[in-house]
Formats: structure tokens, sequence, C-alpha cells
């Protein structure tokens, strides 16, 4: 199996390094046999990497690379490096790395439901609660599955009302104002919502749809389906825990438990899913879930992190977490920081394995085929329709691994693909 191995000590430690790119490094299992045409190095690589990025024919200062070796050192190449650039769906990289650190790899959404009554004979006495958690990835299916999960529990009918909470996410609609609006032909554009099925559209699912699926499951209700929430009145939008009639604490009747973290970060990097992102972004608004995720407070905590780890305040700037906005920046210096820091990191493995690789698969399956890039290059790709960038890990055929950013940001960005696959497969030629 090919590994992502640098001829210089790695951080991690050999064992580490031998699972870091585990499933990534399975696909990648190009060789390659050096010759007479291919084993010689430019003499002057760090301006022939800039030189082939300006060759896309836009203004050099719509242009951004910084390249450097993972394991220290200085810069191998450089173009406007101090410039700061729209991210486009790069910004996914410092969501996912800062969910990976602050939450940890074990970290889970939860879809919970709360019996506000006795049960006796198969009847709630009271109201069913629903509790959306913030959970991307449920599906009408799983959904169903999980509420007709309730019946062998127990609870077939239900007295009261059921009551839907999507108070987990308490958005502005000034939070919306960089991110474009969502439309049936633009499901990408789905915004964020505590309890979401198919990713978001066409719509998120109202009361009236849980209390459908609620019967579809073969469940009956006497009440009606209808929306709580649970931070409402309460000036710290606590939301749990969930409280009785009596005024007691309720433990869940039931929770839906989402996939771990590494699972979900790996969709967001391979697809490129912006909602998934966008809630991961918001879960790591501090004290959530014990209180509603504010935006303000994801960015002023994501902020923070960034600082911690030796950034500026306007090195990067996130806004959703995903790259929809065109106020999410970076300095292509910074972002490389910031790689080569993750690429020490216990869980570097997590993040790396969720890039897409070169040639193989993910939103770069279809570029850098049949050279030295293919397998060999790890990237978040970035695309807005005047922004294009790639972001990740290069392996080059010497064994050096070096964190790379590449950004164009012009009205025509579009025409600089080839000049920065170009950058990227001579990174891996001779880097």
């Amino acid at each position: 199996m090919a590994s992502m191995r640098n001829s210089a000590p790695s951080p991690l430690g050999p064992r580490r390094r031998a699972l870091l790119l585990q499933a990534a490094g399975a696909a990648a299992t190009l060789t390659w046999r050096p010759t007479a045409a291919t084993e010689a190095r430019p003499p002057r690589l760090g301006a022939l990497l800039p030189h082939t990025l300006a060759g896309c024919g836009l203004p050099e200062a719509s242009l951004g690379l910084y390249a450097a070796p993972v394991n220290g050192g200085a810069p191998l190449a450089q173009l406007n490096a101090e410039s700061p650039f729209v991210m486009a769906s790069t910004a996914k990289i410092v969501t996912s790395l800062a969910a990976l650190e602050l939450l940890g790899p074990r970290w889970r959404w939860r879809t919970q439901a709360y019996a506000t009554g006795p049960l006796h004979d198969g009847q709630l006495l009271g109201d069913l609660l629903i509790v959306g958690g913030g959970d991307p990835r449920l599906t009408t299916a799983e959904f169903r599955q999980w509420l007709a999960g309730l019946r062998s529990q127990g609870l077939a009918v239900v007295r009261g009302d059921l009551v839907v909470d999507r108070s987990a996410f308490h958005l502005q609609p000034h939070d919306h104002d960089g991110t474009p609006e969502p439309a049936p032909s633009r499901p990408h554009h789905a915004r964020p919502d505590a309890l979401v099925l198919d990713a978001g559209m066409p719509a998120s699912p109202p009361a009236q749809a849980v209390g459908l699926l609620w019967r579809e499951a073969g469940g009956r209700l006497w009440g009606r389906p209808r929306e709580g929430d649970l931070s409402a009145g309460r000036s710290d939008q606590s939301r749990l825990p969930a409280l009785g009639r009596d005024g007691e604490a309720l433990f869940p009747f039931s929770t839906h438990l989402s996939p771990p973290l590494p699972e979900v970060v790996h969709e967001i990097n391979k697809t490129s899913n912006n909602l998934a992102a966008r809630h991961l972004m918001l879960s790591l608004a501090r004290g959530f879930p014990l209180q509603a995720a504010t935006l303000p407070r994801a960015r002023e905590r994501v902020q923070a992190w960034l600082s911690r780890r030796g950034l500026g305040a306007d090195d990067i700037v996130v806004d959703s977490g995903s790259g929809l906005s065109r106020s999410e920046r970076c300095r292509p210096r910074a972002l490389v920081q910031l790689l080569r820091h993750a690429w020490a990191t216990d869980d570097a493995r997590h993040f790396v394995d969720s890039l897409p690789v070169a040639g193989v698969d993910g939103t770069l399956a279809h570029r850098l085929q049949g050279g030295a890039a293919a397998g060999q290059a790890f990237l978040k790709t970035g695309t807005l329709l005047d922004a294009r960038a790639l972001a990740g890990y290069v392996r080059a055929r010497s064994g050096t691994v070096h964190a790379v950013a590449v950004f164009v940001n012009h009205a025509s960005a579009a025409q600089a693909t080839p000049a920065i696959d170009g950058v990227i497969e001579q990174l891996a030629r001779w880097g």
C-alpha cells in the first residue's frame, strides 16, 4: 500500500504515519519508475510554480499560491501569499479541522424523543416531543424507521400533541446575508435547520410532515402536530433538559445518533456538502447543544481556535463554514500554516482521509488523471462563479509531502483551472 511518507522524521511517529492515509493510500496504487526524462528537478521550481499559475492569462493580483514542506522549513513557492482571497469550499478545511479538535472524533448529533406524561398500556398520556439536534445526514427513511422503533418500545398512541422542536439552531435572517438563496434548482444552497431531512430539499420538515411520518410508522395521534421551542422565554437560550408537566427534568425516551464526526467530515470534503458543513459550523458554538447554537458564537469560537494556532485575526475569516459566502477569506500562507499544523495532530488521518484524491475520487475524480499527481495529491476543491481554489497535501516523487494552497479570484476564474492543475502536477513531479 502506498503511504504518504516524508524522507524526514515525521512528527506523527512511524506507526501513526503508516495509518495516516489508510483509505486514501489504498486507492493511490500508482508507483513511479524514474526515467531520464522525469528524474531531474528544475533548478528553480520555486519560480516555475508561480509562473505556471500566471500562465492562465489573468491579472497577477488575482492569483495566490503558497507551498511548503509539511515537516517545516522555508516555503517552496509563493505568490501574493499575504493577500486575502475568497476561499470558496476550501473554507470547509477550517470547519473540519476545528471540529475534529474542538468536538473530537467521537462526537455525534442526537435527535431525541421525550414522553411528557406517563405511558400506560401503549398510550402516552401527554405530548410526544421530538427534538432536532442538528443532524444533517438524517433521511426520511431513517427518521420513519426511528419513529417505528418507538412503537417497539411500547408507544403506540399519543393522547396529547406531537410537538416538534427545532430550536437547537437559533438563526436570524441577517445570518444568511452572505449566502445564496436556496432553490429547488440549487439544493446545495439549503439552509441549516436543527431537524432537517434529505439534505433540506425541498424543505425542512414542519410539524405536519413529522406527524404524517409518525402515522406512516404505525403510530396514532389524538392531538395535533405543532411546533415547540425548548429555549422560549429563556434569556440564555438554554434548551436542555426538557421538562415534563410537573416541571421535572425528562430523560429521553429514545435517541437517534448521527454517524461519528469523521464519517461526516469525510462526506463534507469528498462531495463538498455545504449543508453538513454549515451544520458543523453551528455545532461549534460554545454551549451547544445545551444552549441553542448561534452563528456569531460559532464564528467567535472558530476565530479563537485559529488564534491559538498562531494565526492573526484577519489571516482566515469564516462565515457560514461552507465557503458559500464570499466573506470567507484567507491568506494562502495562513491556510498552509494551518494545514502544516494539522499534519502533526493526533486526528490528522481523519482529515487527510476526507480529502478528495487526485484522479481517484470525490470532486477530483476526473482531474489530474494519469500524471505524477494522480493518487498522490489530497486536496479540497473550491468553486464559485468568480473563484477557483485547491488546498491540501501533495506527495512528491522525492517522498517529500507539501502543504499547498492555490487561489484564483476573478470573473474569468474558470479559465485558470488548467494552470492550477499544472501547479499541482509540477509539485508532485519535482517537489
